[in-house]
């Protein structure tokens, strides 16, 4: 069992314990944040690719003047 388990739900931790806990979420926030941001590029890039790719392979195709 974690140490979490023996405290009481009333207890809120206090000094150098709550800067931690603090500072965890803060950087998972970040993180999630990050994360986000990455996939919404990684479509852009993806969709850019294959517009890219279809406007090629129309022009080679000689669908496109």
């Amino acid at each position: 069992m974690t140490t979490y388990s023996t405290y009481s739900p009333s207890i809120r931790p206090t000094g150098f314990d709550a800067l931690l806990i603090l500072v965890g979420h803060r950087l998972v926030s970040i993180g999630e944040r990050l994360a986000l941001d990455h996939a919404r590029h990684s479509e852009a890039i993806h969709a850019h690719d294959e517009r890219r790719r279809d406007l090629l392979a129309a022009h080679h195709s000689g669908l496109r003047p």
